[in-house]
């Protein structure tokens, strides 16, 4: 099992951030598909119409999600992961530190790409567009 961590800065505040993350539609509108957030512990994340499951383990409010996580690429004996996103405050902005635990060797590199090349820079995006 091993551990990636990312971080990715936005120029609005730590709330308005923390608040897409727990809201279906602004989820929605970062991925650019279906999602689904009940941001309650125990209740659903997904992402990519279901190709990404989760269930929210711990909420701080405007502070840290945990989330378990796995996806429709996961072999039957590979175990949840587990997600952790900070909200740092910062002088311009926000810092979303993303730490992501235990994931299985052979999902490494795809969990690595999906952050890097997809989900951060369409977070990006989205928080340079208008609100």
């Amino acid at each position: 099992m091993s551990d990636l961590q990312f971080y990715c800065d936005v120029y609005v505040e730590k709330e308005i951030v923390f608040a897409a993350w727990t809201n279906s539609w602004k989820q929605g509108e970062i991925t650019q598909a279906l999602a689904k957030v009940n941001p309650v512990v125990e209740g659903v994340f997904e992402l990519w119409n279901g190709a990404v499951k989760g269930t929210f383990l711990d909420i701080q409010k405007n502070k840290r999600l945990k989330i378990s996580w796995r996806t429709v690429d996961f072999e039957s004996w590979m175990p949840s992961t587990q997600l952790t996103v900070d909200f740092q405050s910062r002088p311009n902005g926000c810092r979303v530190l993303i730490t992501h635990e235990n994931i299985p060797e052979p999902m490494l590199e795809q969990f690595r790409f999906a952050w890097e090349e997809v989900y951060l820079p369409q977070m990006q995006l989205f928080f340079t567009r208008p609100q």
